[in-house]
């Protein structure tokens, strides 16, 4: 019996979106569903009400979604906005009403909903911000101005300012557009500018990472200068030096709630649109380094050093302060202070220490080197302001031998992965190489095929429209497929797009969940094309987009060259079409 499928609506698929669609893949599972994603692209890219055609182009695969032969959507509504109101948002969202529906990230009026009250918890992170009184001067790096969540947070913002009676400087309300480029040259500019400034409240972590970015590029010191805080509680953050004081989302509270909203909807035929279900799920602060300024080192370091090397106060503090940091898998953080302090005090060698063998799963997990960084700049802050009385008489060099093992091993560590990432970075190259010297489909298909074997992609497909043009069309053909032979299924007939894929593939029990990409060149529509990314280890890695867009440029040049012989539909084989 198939599984009932849902469809999650969503724009790019960058890391935020993706861990929602992984954790969706799992709850959806535990029920014995399966997941598409439908990858368009925002619904307003810029402010105003003119778009660009070729910006919204990608979104006319929103439209086939709606008639996809799925059992239920969910739509990923605090995403898929940028400058669209909140109106805008809920006009796109009932597209789907005619199906079981889940709004995910924004509550909307007759639909079932998970959201964050966001207004609140970002008063919380405000009345953290503003407890040092010292801080008067406040940025505030917004998202989309005109988009629901960024007015939330940023309502909440100015009402705390205005609660502690601090003046509102509309000169230090930037836009960051939620993004990691746009924000750094918007912090930058007013560093440029001026310099006063006490704190930076980012409206998500990624602004919060280019604000730090910014800062230290001028030479402003965090926390000391300036706190930082950011919004959403994402890995960078965690991992950042110093790691950013941020608000945390329970992503698995909505994904488990958004699945039962489904499967109330779907098995028990519930219409909850009736009763206006919604559910405001958890969100807390997480306080952290970049706003530590006045419990941390520098208060610390404004009295006078102790001369007698006090063991309880010694973990104590360096416990407080690495705790602002997620510890790796499988590491205890009280368990390597410990040992730290033991060799310290004893003068025992680290070897065979349960530091040392936390520093060993370092080169299985390379993405917690942060956090060794970090444990290296508490430990040689907090074994400054204690006294050197009462350590071991080779303390100092039992520092150094620590602080030089976690170093090498770092250093270990980020040149496997340089030559790794390098290695990578290349194949992709040499792959975006081939893919633009394609003059036929042919060509085409032996590039796809010689590299999803090189990027040991788990299954790709490539499916073209009956016809390019400026819509997208009704019949496509399964053009290219890996591994081959996949779906039985011959390239020359046609099949209904809202099948997705021919022969009832998606209604098969499907072991992994596949994503949407359209391919348009321009305005053009072309086709789709389906991946399965449980690899993580091809062309488009994180970044579908980019890989759809490569090969929409090589579909393009083949129709231009003269070789659409070989990239659509003759219209003696358009006759096989559904016999």
């Amino acid at each position: 019996m198939p599984h009932p499928l849902i469809a999650l609506v969503s724009d790019e698929l960058t890391s935020y979106q993706l861990s929602i669609a992984r954790s969706l893949y799992h709850a959806l599972r535990a029920k014995s569903y399966d997941l598409l994603c439908v990858c368009g692209g925002a619904l307003k890219p810029y402010s105003g009400n003119a778009q660009p055609p070729g910006a919204v182009a990608r979104n006319a695969i929103y439209d086939v979604a709606r008639n996809y032969d799925v059992d239920g959507f969910v739509v990923l509504s605090s995403i898929i906005g940028n400058h669209a109101s909140l109106s805008e948002v809920k006009k796109f969202t009932y597209q789907y009403t005619h199906k079981p529906l889940v709004s995910f990230g924004i509550d909307i009026p007759e639909v079932p909903s998970v959201s964050i009250d966001n207004y609140s918890a970002m008063k919380t992170l405000m009345r953290h911000m503003t407890e040092d009184q010292s801080r008067q001067r406040f940025v505030f790096v917004r998202g989309f101005a005109e988009g629901p969540i960024s007015q939330e947070r940023e309502r909440a913002f100015r009402d705390e300012l205005n609660r502690c009676g601090l003046k509102i400087d509309e000169s230090l309300i930037i836009d960051g557009n939620f993004k990691a480029a746009e924000s750094f040259i918007a912090m930058d500019q007013l560093l440029k500018r001026t310099q006063e400034i006490d704190a930076v409240v980012a409206a998500n972590d990624t602004m919060a990472l280019s604000a730090v970015h910014a800062l230290h590029k001028h030479g402003m010191r965090i926390p000391d200068d300036v706190i930082v805080s950011g919004f959403d509680n994402t890995i960078s953050a965690a991992q950042s030096l110093p790691a950013i004081t941020t608000v945390g989302v329970d992503i698995e509270e909505h994904v488990l709630s958004a699945v039962d909203f489904l499967y109330r909807q779907i098995t028990h035929g519930e219409t909850l649109r009736e009763k206006s279900s919604s559910v405001v799920c958890s969100a807390n602060l997480i306080s952290r380094a970049s706003t530590a300024a006045s419990t941390d080192y520098n208060a610390e370091r404004s009295s006078s050093y102790s001369t007698l090397f006090d063991a309880n106060s010694f973990r104590s503090q360096f416990t407080q302060n690495m705790s602002n940091v997620q510890s790796p898998a499988g590491v205890s953080s009280d368990e390597v202070i410990d040992d730290v302090v033991g060799i310290l005090v004893n003068g025992s060698k680290h070897s065979n220490t349960r530091l040392e063998n936390a520093l060993q799963l370092l080169h299985y997990s390379p993405e917690d080197v942060s956090w060794w960084r970090h444990l290296q700049d508490q430990m040689a802050k907090q074994v400054q302001i204690q006294g050197h009385v009462g350590l071991a008489p080779d303390a100092v060099m039992l520092t150094t031998s620590i602080m030089s093992r976690i170093s090498s091993t770092i250093w270990s560590v980020e040149a496997s992965e340089k030559v790794r990432s390098n290695g990578y970075d290349e194949l992709v190259l040499q792959h975006r190489k081939q893919l633009s010297e394609t003059e036929t489909f042919d060509d085409l298909v032996s590039v796809l095929r010689f590299n999803s074997t090189v990027f040991r992609i788990a299954r790709g497909f490539l499916c073209m429209y009956d016809r390019k043009g400026s819509s997208p069309g009704n019949y496509a053909r399964l053009a290219f497929q890996h591994p081959i032979d996949t779906i039985d299924f011959p390239p020359d007939r046609l099949f209904r797009c809202h099948e997705v894929l021919p022969n009832q593939f998606l209604k098969s029990e499907l072991d992994h969940y596949l994503i949407v990409e359209p391919l348009i060149c321009g305005a053009t529509h072309l086709g789709y094309m389906v991946i399965d990314e449980r690899s993580g280890n091809f062309p488009g890695k994180a970044n579908f987009k980019a890989l759809a867009d490569s090969i929409s440029n090589a579909l393009e040049r083949c129709y231009t060259l003269g070789n659409e012989a070989n990239a659509k539909i003759q219209p003696d084989t358009a006759s096989k079409v559904l016999e």
